[in-house]
């Protein structure tokens, strides 16, 4: 039980993270994550009743919240980071922008549902 317990003690120094680290870090992603969504919202709200297309909208919004985006694309991939220290930190890059993407694709399926009326 002893060696185990030096083990993880061991582990948690040489990751450098403390749980609470953890905890901190996967809040703020969070946080970060809901800003964005909301920006994303809020663009979707603005273009419901124009003619912009689906697909126009998308490409908008690859330029739109700029800083929610940034701000949640580091602080994901800070937390992926801290979570898995031994995965390249392009890969962690890589899902975040994963992660963006697809909340984009939702802001534009959001967009055609609302114009067809369906909740």
């Amino acid at each position: 039980m002893k060696s185990a317990l030096t083990a993880m003690g061991l582990a948690a120094v040489l990751c450098g993270f403390t749980p609470t680290d953890k905890d901190r870090a996967h809040s703020f992603a969070i946080a970060a994550r809901d800003t964005y969504w909301e920006c994303l919202a809020k663009e979707t709200v603005k273009v419901v009743k124009t003619t912009m297309p689906a697909q126009d909208f998308k490409l908008m919004l690859e330029g739109s919240c700029p800083d929610q985006k940034r701000d949640f694309r580091i602080k994901l991939s800070d937390y992926l980071g801290m979570m898995h220290p031994d995965i390249a930190a392009q890969t962690h890059i890589s899902q975040a922008d994963y992660t963006i993407s697809a909340a984009q694709a939702d802001a534009v399926n959001a967009l055609v549902k609302m114009r067809a009326g369906i909740q």
